[in-house]
């Protein structure tokens, strides 16, 4: 785990803010403290997941919720406010998170993550609930609205290697379906977080790599436990939760195993 300190200090040094920078008698707010509340008002709204902890209690960051921040700071660079970043990345940020194993499986190469900011619009409160800071109620998961099934803002979501991108680009000039594109560079976000731990001597450098490569196995032995207590009507609330955050892969998922087969049979 990383302590908010660092993971604030972090932030800072990418997005040219001095970590260091002195207040004023008055409390003049400087750019460190605009970045501070910044950084508050996006736990308000549940981002990262899971350290939202409550007045008095420093957070901890995983590296997933480190990444989380990292890749949403990229957003709010690119002109998303905060609330609309949070829309976007909640129900896809496991994809995110494969695309992200898969960049650094060669980290010499560049990997980048690839969307049209325009058709987050549809990222809003009327059409998709967003962000729960507590767990949403059984009704708000099996709500279609709160599903993203059908969200056209996940069409326009890719990853891919640098040819990938460039042929996306081209396809969208001659094929006239978008005139812009957000383009986030996921090799350079890992080699920039892989470097701040290694020069600050955190121990979480080590397991870095070989943590972000598990993610995909993770994510898919998560989605079969989702889905079997989703359709056997055992939802728990940590269970619940994480059915919202990737639901377009429960009743997939249901059919990884013998078990998961028989509870979709039976729905």
């Amino acid at each position: 785990m990383i302590t908010s300190a660092h993971a604030e200090r972090m932030l800072m040094e990418f997005h040219g803010v001095d970590p260091w920078q002195p207040t004023t008698e008055k409390k003049a707010k400087t750019a460190r403290s605009a970045f501070q509340e910044r950084l508050k008002h996006l736990r308000r709204l549940g981002w990262p997941h899971g350290v939202n902890t409550g007045q008095g209690v420093r957070a901890q960051y995983s590296l997933n919720a480190v990444f989380q921040l990292v890749v949403g700071f990229e957003l709010l660079q690119a002109g998303l406010v905060s609330d609309r970043m949070v829309h976007a990345l909640t129900p896809i940020w496991q994809r995110v998170r494969q695309h992200l194993a898969t960049a650094v499986v060669d980290p010499d190469r560049p990997y980048f993550l690839c969307f049209d900011p325009q058709v987050l619009v549809y990222y809003t409160p009327e059409v998709a609930p967003g962000v729960y800071t507590s767990t949403p109620s059984v009704e708000d998961v099996e709500n279609i609205s709160c599903r993203f099934t059908n969200d056209p803002a996940l069409e326009t979501f890719t990853g891919g290697w640098l040819e990938d991108i460039e042929e996306q680009l081209r396809r969208a000039a001659a094929e006239g379906f978008s005139r812009r594109f957000v383009v986030v560079c996921l090799t350079r976000l890992y080699t920039m977080v892989a470097t701040w731990l290694v020069r600050h001597e955190l121990a979480e450098a080590q397991a870095l790599r070989s943590e972000i490569l598990a993610w995909p196995e993770e994510d898919e032995a998560a989605e079969v436990k989702v889905a079997r207590a989703y359709l056997d009507g055992r939802l728990d609330d940590d269970l619940r939760r994480l059915s919202y955050t990737c639901p377009e892969s429960v009743e997939d998922a249901a059919c990884k195993d013998e078990e998961g087969r028989r509870l979709f049979k039976a729905r």
